[in-house]
């Protein structure tokens, strides 16, 4: 995956691990018709089961997704930490263990590029009413 120009290389950085690394679309996006990831609700998660577990919205979104978490918000889930991530459960929870083992600079690129993104409403809000990520 080649940098964007005009982008810090921390974004470029986020860019590259949350869709080349981490493949966070494959899970966090709704699926066609064809069972292939809809690029056009990239990130907005789906009411599709997921080891039967729906899968919520990470992209800014105020309403449905990330909106009001902030980076540090993000880069504590990812790292294992903090209360948001009582509410991660199912195969996100494998996710968690991996990011943790990455840099605390990885992950903060991760969550600057995540809150770059362009809010989409989602079906599913993180954490339901508690603000995680998976419940």
């Amino acid at each position: 995956m080649k940098p964007e120009p005009g982008r810090p290389p921390e974004w470029n950085r986020g860019r590259y691990l949350v869709n080349a690394v981490a493949h966070c679309a494959d899970c966090h996006a709704p699926r066609n018709l064809l069972g292939a990831v809809d690029r056009g609700r990239t990130m907005s998660g789906t009411r599709e089961r997921l080891e039967g577990y729906e899968v919520p919205n990470i992209t800014p979104d105020i309403q449905t997704g990330i909106g009001r978490w902030s980076v540090g918000d993000i880069t504590g889930l990812l790292a294992g930490r903090g209360m948001r991530v009582m509410h991660v459960g199912g195969p996100m929870r494998e996710v968690v263990r991996n990011t943790s083992r990455r840099s605390e600079a990885d992950r903060t690129a991760m969550a600057v590029y995540l809150k770059s993104l362009p809010p989409r409403f989602g079906e599913v809000k993180p954490g339901g009413m508690m603000g995680g990520m998976c419940h």
